[in-house]
């Protein structure tokens, strides 16, 4: 079997998504026929055709919120429109595959009849529900609605006939979750064709001619507490007067803007904070080259601390010397020489790692040199070699449909506490 025809679902907005779209292009590239469907914003077509891909928008909103409910109605309606499309596209186009990138994680769902009439599923995890949850919920491990969490990712996973992941950290988390799972990792590297690779020598001529006589600070992205953009603000009020020219630059769309903007108002460094707003991807290397200094200020909450940044990685990528919150999965991948590091959620470290930057023009051209060393062994070039092989591995395996209910029964049974009975075989 070849996979010659393939349907992405996504419960969030195409072309915006930068994984599915690197993803997507990959397939594409391979001479792959992909389909997307995916949420609708407003003033978006239902339908259309994007650099070679068919788009299907369902009539799903997804907003933030601080009520679980609202997510249960969100990610349920969305199951439900998606699943009634890929269903009845499916009966016309016969996919060979149907990948379902999270969250949710029960999305798969939606994914049942092609994958009962032999298409195989391939479920990508990019964020983990019960740490997401746990993180902005307060809830524990134990508590019934995490487990629930739990339970449904791995329900997931076993429809799946194969899961892959973004990091080696998110690996071992779902490894350690459900022990018969071995995820394989695509990490979320810059597109190259977006985010070429920039010298740190040519980064640091190009900001020494613009001669404009500011410092620029720059953290973008979507604006969530858990990524801690107002660490970024308290240290640039910290900072005061120390620093001539300083400014902080934040771009990306998010309910949380109206927070951040609250507290530079309450700080009173409305000139020295910029909100760019939403910025399309193909614009971000121009921001991205206007700057002295990158800013990533994930907080240590059990979620954010597990994520590599692709913020951090398109810095990088772009010759920038980084100031960054030393949680574990970034310190996985950089250490002390590649980046400046500060305690997550200390306001007061970040300043001073910040200052130091600024009197040190050789340690930012050091920290960016040694970074750049990262891009020797990783590359999208190089993840979406193994992408597609991963994609065609799964084409060449037995399909796992027969074995669908199965996996409905066990999971039920093994979060009951109920051995799996024989007659349970599918």
């Amino acid at each position: 079997m070849i996979i010659r025809r393939m349907c992405v679902l996504r419960h969030s907005f195409f072309p915006m998504d930068v994984r599915v779209r690197r993803e997507v292009n990959a397939l594409t590239s391979s001479g792959v026929d992909v389909d997307v469907i995916c949420l609708r914003l407003p003033g978006q077509p239902w339908t259309e055709r994007v650099n070679g891909v068919n788009v299907y928008r369902v009539p799903v909103a997804h907003r933030r919120s601080d009520n679980p409910l609202r997510y249960v109605y969100q990610y349920v309606a969305s199951l439900l429109c998606i699943a009634t499309m890929v269903s009845a596209l499916h009966a016309r186009r016969r996919y060979d595959a149907v990948q379902v990138n999270t969250m949710p994680d029960f999305l798969a769902l939606a994914a049942l009849l092609p994958k009962v009439a032999g298409a195989r599923l391939v479920l990508d995890i990019q964020d983990l529900m019960p740490e997401i949850a746990s993180a902005k919920f307060g809830w524990s491990a134990a508590h019934p609605l995490v487990r629930l969490l739990s339970a449904q990712e791995g329900l997931s996973m076993r429809l799946a006939d194969r899961v892959i992941t973004v990091t080696d950290e998110f690996k071992e988390r779902l490894v350690q979750r459900h022990r018969r799972y071995d995820p394989d990792v695509i990490m979320n590297c810059p597109d190259e064709t977006i985010f070429p690779r920039v010298l740190p020598a040519e980064a640091t001529r190009k900001r020494v001619e613009a001669a404009d006589g500011r410092f620029v600070l720059m953290s973008h992205g979507v604006l969530l507490e858990r990524l801690g953009y107002d660490t970024a603000i308290e240290a640039v009020a910290m900072l005061g007067d120390r620093i001539p020219g300083l400014e902080l630059h934040i771009a990306g769309p998010g309910e949380y803007g109206t927070v951040l903007r609250g507290l530079v108002d309450r700080l009173g460094v409305s000139e020295r904070v910029v909100f760019d707003g939403y910025v399309p991807l193909e614009d971000v290397p121009s921001l991205v080259a206007g700057a002295d200094l990158g800013i990533v200020a994930n907080k240590n909450d059990g979620c954010a601390d597990l994520m590599l940044p692709t913020k951090l990685l398109e810095y990088v990528r772009m010759g920038k010397p980084v100031a960054v919150a030393r949680t574990s999965t970034i310190a996985h991948y950089f250490d002390e020489s590649m980046v400046g590091f500060f305690e997550p959620g200390d306001a007061s470290q970040l300043a001073e790692r910040i200052w130091e930057l600024y009197r040190d023009p050789e340690a930012r051209y050091n920290l960016a040199a040694n970074a750049s060393r990262f891009f020797d062994e990783h590359s999208w070039a190089v993840e979406a070699v193994r992408y597609r092989r991963l994609i065609d591995s799964v084409a060449a395996a037995p399909s796992r449909s027969g074995r669908v209910r199965s996996a409905i029964v066990s999971s039920i049974r093994a979060r009951l506490g109920r051995a799996p009975s024989r007659n349970d075989a599918g």
